[in-house]
């Protein structure tokens, strides 16, 4: 694929840099927020305004899914962009099925193994959760013997929230939870050295 030389792909997170990298976009091309912003669309939408290439767009087009936040869309029109939403996949929470149902029973039943749980959106935190109180785990048992890996800080009071909600006698603020750079080696890091 040749990327057009005018045009320019934002994203929000490293990973996404990534793999427009191996789909053959050039650095120079990608905005994203740096390393002292968030990776969200507050984040980018800052990087974007710090950007030369602001003061010459006119048009936007977010690749998005069917449901999701459209506070970016807004922002940018508030800029007088115009905004195109093009909606390309759709998020369905997954239902454990029963052998996952007994699988997971199994392994949060054991206070003494350590357990991650990674977790990178508030759809995957809350389909989790709801997954959770279906097969009725032991919130005690999941507080003491589990690290939950977020990439973005606001994943820590959903994943709390969310908590909170369908496992009451759960103290959310016992959990234990990190947050990692949203990359694949930045989570194995976080996994590998977190105790």
């Amino acid at each position: 694929m040749q990327w057009p030389q005018g045009l320019h792909a934002g994203c929000v997170g490293p990973g996404t840099v990534q793999a427009l990298q191996r789909q053959g976009v050039a650095q120079q091309q990608i905005l994203c927020p740096t390393d002292d912003q968030p990776y969200d669309s507050s984040g980018f939408l800052a990087r974007f305004k710090a950007s030369a290439v602001f003061a010459c767009v006119n048009t936007v087009l977010i690749a998005c899914g069917t449901t999701g936040n459209p506070w970016l869309a807004g922002q940018l029109q508030d800029l007088s962009l115009e905004v195109t939403r093009l909606p390309l996949y759709r998020r369905d929470a997954r239902q454990w099925d029963v052998q996952q149902q007994h699988l997971m029973r199994s392994l949060f039943a054991d206070p003494a193994e350590k357990k991650y749980v990674v977790l990178t959106s508030p759809q995957g935190i809350a389909a989790f959760v709801d997954n959770l109180a279906a097969v009725q785990i032991d919130p005690d048992s999941l507080a003491r013997s589990t690290t939950f890996v977020v990439t973005h800080a606001g994943q820590v009071d959903s994943l709390r929230h969310a908590m909170q909600q369908q496992l009451p006698v759960l103290d959310a603020g016992a959990l234990h939870i990190v947050q990692a750079l949203p990359q694949d080696d930045a989570i194995f890091h976080t996994v590998t050295i977190s105790d």
